[in-house]
């Protein structure tokens, strides 16, 4: 049976503690000024309300908020029925739903988180290892995404430019797409084959 913070034995309040679990949020309050979040930490053992700062009922805890749905290790003291948070530090945990990652060459798809993807181009301009250039140049993958027949696809760009992060990210349909990396990287001695060529991208569902 789950427990809860009346199952457990009564704390110092002045004992510094240190839980691992998983942040997520309640809204169940119902009043004229006391409708909003209740923020719990869910571990193995126990389902513990967390408290960061002082915060009228009817608001948000963005600190907390920022953590929701995510694993996370906090440490803190028990005051009252809440556990209240020191500090907080995300952990990475396979329980949580990740980024999918996959690498893809031109002609290739594959289907991550129910949406198919494929790389249609590359186009790769960007300054080789060992030469001296006029700009950084820049790598762009054309790709398609679709959750249904391919005829339906939408097509897109995401692009590795230096000092350019948001553009190598862009959301179609219901996904977000990060590419992270074209490799070969080109050099003086080697312009690399862009049908063989490979793109590593994330894909995480919105």
């Amino acid at each position: 049976m789950r427990e809860t913070l009346s199952d457990d034995v009564k704390r110092d309040p002045k004992t510094m503690e240190t839980f691992r679990g998983l942040v997520y949020v309640k809204i169940g309050r119902i009043g004229s000024k006391s409708e909003g979040p209740d923020y719990f930490l869910q571990t193995t053992k126990a389902e513990l309300p967390l408290k960061y700062e002082k915060r009228n009922l009817w608001m948000p805890d963005y600190h907390l908020e920022f953590f929701n749905r995510r694993m996370v290790k906090v440490t803190g003291s028990f005051e009252d029925k809440f556990f209240v948070v020191r500090t907080i530090d995300e952990i990475p945990s396979p329980d949580l739903p990740r980024p999918g990652r996959i690498a893809l060459t031109v002609g290739a798809s594959t289907r991550v988180n129910d949406v198919t993807i494929g790389l249609s181009e590359i186009r790769d301009s960007r300054c080789p290892t060992g030469a001296v250039c006029i700009r950084a140049g820049e790598a762009i993958a054309v790709l398609w995404a679709s959750r249904g027949p391919t005829e339906s696809a939408e097509r897109f760009e995401l692009t590795l430019e230096a000092g350019r992060p948001e553009l190598a990210t862009k959301n179609v349909l219901g996904a977000r797409f990060t590419l992270t990396e074209v490799e070969p990287y080109p050099t003086v001695e080697t312009v690399p084959d862009p049908k063989r060529q490979t793109i590593k991208l994330e894909v995480e569902d919105l």
